[in-house]
């Protein structure tokens, strides 16, 4: 039986609407802003973020933290669900994840 906690790390930002800036993200050696602890267990793969910009809202609101899984290797599994994405520029945003234009591209 896998084990839970209460605990989640807060591991950076993560835009709801434009371009962010992460470099001001200053980790500690867990790899965390840092660390809250929520009202249900979350399992020890789970993974935080706080949202930055307005482009969500009312569905999530500036500084909102969200608590995700570990990343997918099938991106398909996740269409139409809400996702933390990164592009390879290291840019994270918070969307619907949909399918792109071509294979492979959401």
């Amino acid at each position: 039986e896998e084990e839970t906690s209460n605990v989640v790390g807060v591991a950076g930002y993560i835009s709801a609407g434009g371009t962010i800036e992460t470099g001001d993200e200053q980790l500690d050696p867990s790899g965390n802003l840092f660390e809250i602890t929520v009202p249900f267990p979350v399992p020890p793969d789970a993974v935080a973020f706080m949202v930055k910009g307005e482009s969500m809202w009312p569905r999530y609101d500036p500084d909102d933290v969200i608590i995700c899984s570990r990343p997918s290797s099938d991106p398909q599994q996740l269409l139409g669900w809400e996702a933390a994405v990164a592009t390879p520029e290291g840019n994270r945003y918070l969307k619907r994840l949909m399918e792109g234009t071509r294979r492979g591209l959401y």
